[in-house]
């Protein structure tokens, strides 16, 4: 993963964002981070009642 602007090299992972339309503009609105070797994976969830599907799902899967 390499970050332009940060100059972070991660070996293993890769990683871009693009814009989607979630923000104004043509800010970077998505991201997406891709291991390259299998990974472990650890995940902090809101604890509001009305979860969105895709945290239920991500939930179910972590």
């Amino acid at each position: 993963m390499v970050n332009e602007k940060m100059k972070i090299n991660v070996p293993g992972f890769l990683a871009n964002g693009i814009s989607v339309g979630i923000k104004d503009g043509q800010k970077k609105d998505v991201g997406l981070i891709y291991s390259t070797v299998p990974a472990k994976v650890a995940a902090v969830f809101t604890k509001n009642s009305f979860k969105a599907a895709p945290v239920l799902i991500d939930m179910e899967r972590v």
